[in-house]
């Protein structure tokens, strides 16, 4: 076959085909449902092939195709003194966006994703393309990316094809310092309800995951409270403070465990359902020694709602 009209390259458009087999069944299985011919990028529609000739759409009709380059192994960097590279590749034939977030959990669309680069334009590639991120590890509206770990999270969209979703291999560990332990609160992970006034006894099941660079024997602190953050604000836990500063509706759980025992049963107090109509929050953090700054914290997926 020959393809001819237009430039010849892979910009989009309708190109005239002459010398084509007689049948549609001869076409598709020459060209199959998409690909390139020479330098010549197209998409097979519906032709009307009872003569020698018809049309291809060319480029915008291309299925695109996206995926990360990096990171595909654990990054390790500090927070407010490194980046982090972020790297993908794309095919489409017409032009796209990018999303990328930062989730610090391996369930995706739970909610808790920060957006670090919001619906970047990517030009039309039906050849293919890279593109890259210097992250400099804080979402779009410039704040700091609380530490932890997370997955990177992409969605391309492009022209009229549903919007492709991938996550890169590796991870991004964010530490407020080299050898500061990172912790993850894995359960509870569902939501406990309860009524105003039940009897304290109530037992929760509390479980965590810690990585510490130096093995240092790093201690966890738990408490409750209706404020969904962890991290340091007026009302919450301080920097370097311990919890005998809660106040308000929180509560200590427990405090100075060591962290390689990653599991707790709790037995819920009778002040957690004194109040009706409140949402609790389940926090942990883990530090080196004694109530540094360069702690991390993490609060449960699950809840404790009292009715």
């Amino acid at each position: 076959m020959r393809i001819f009209s237009g430039s010849g390259t892979t910009s989009p458009g309708l190109y005239t085909v002459a010398d084509v087999a007689t049948s549609w069944l001869d076409l598709t299985a020459d060209l199959g449902d998409s690909g390139s011919a020479g330098d010549v990028a197209y998409s097979v529609g519906e032709l009307d092939i009872s003569t020698s000739k018809g049309t291809l759409e060319v480029g915008t009709d291309i299925f695109p195709l996206f995926d990360f380059l990096l990171p595909v192994t654990a990054v390790d960097v500090v927070t407010g003194a490194e980046t982090v590279d972020i790297r993908w590749d794309y095919t489409s034939g017409a032009p796209g966006t990018i999303l990328i977030k930062a989730d610090p959990d391996n369930r995706d669309l739970s909610g808790n994703e920060i957006t670090i680069l919001s619906n970047r334009p990517q030009p039309a590639a039906p050849d293919g393309a890279e593109d890259s991120l210097d992250w400099d590890l804080t979402d779009t509206s410039g704040a700091d990316v609380p530490t932890g770990e997370y997955f990177i999270r992409g969605t391309f969209a492009g022209g009229a094809a549903e919007a492709i979703r991938r996550t890169a291999e590796g991870t991004v560990r964010i530490r407020k310092s080299a050898t500061a332990p990172l912790i993850s609160l894995t359960l509870p992970s569902s939501t406990i309800t309860l009524d105003e006034g039940d009897p304290p006894g109530e037992i929760v099941r509390i479980e965590w995951e810690v990585n510490d660079p130096d093995d240092s024997s790093p201690k966890v602190d738990l408490w409750y409270d209706d404020d969904q953050s962890p991290e340091p604000s007026a009302g919450n836990l301080a920097e370097g403070a311990d919890l005998s500063t809660l106040g308000g509706s929180a509560g200590a759980i427990a405090e100075d465990l060591d962290a390689s025992v990653s599991v707790l049963l709790w037995e819920l107090p009778a002040e957690v359902t004194a109040v009706g109509n409140r949402t609790y929050y389940v926090h942990i953090r883990v530090r080196d020694g004694d109530l540094p700054a360069d702690d991390d914290r993490d609060t449960a997926r699950g809840t404790i709602v009292v009715r």
